[in-house]
């Protein structure tokens, strides 16, 4: 049997940082969640819903992309590309 790989990207509501540029954010898990998160012993996803929080926005903060789309390759309606960092 061939293996099949596979991957998710898991989003959450935007936080107050990314929020004027799109309604939604990839989750990003704190290492405080890590453990959890692979713990196979934990078959309530319940239990896993606060790690799904939006990163918090003053732990963000922006950086300039270092170029962004030619006008040839910008669709109508899309915005400057914009990037965040978590952490400090």
């Amino acid at each position: 049997m061939a293996r099949i790989w596979t991957c998710c990207l898991l989003t959450t509501r935007a936080n107050e940082l990314v929020a004027p540029i799109h309604d939604r954010i990839p989750v990003i898990l704190r290492p405080e969640w890590e453990a959890s998160w692979l713990d196979l012993e934990i078959t309530d996803p319940r239990e896993l819903e606060p790690a799904l929080e939006p990163y918090p926005a003053e732990e963000m903060h922006p950086i300039r992309c270092p170029h962004g789309l030619t006008a040839a390759e910008r669709r109508p309606g899309m915005h400057q590309a914009a990037a965040f960092i978590a952490g400090r």
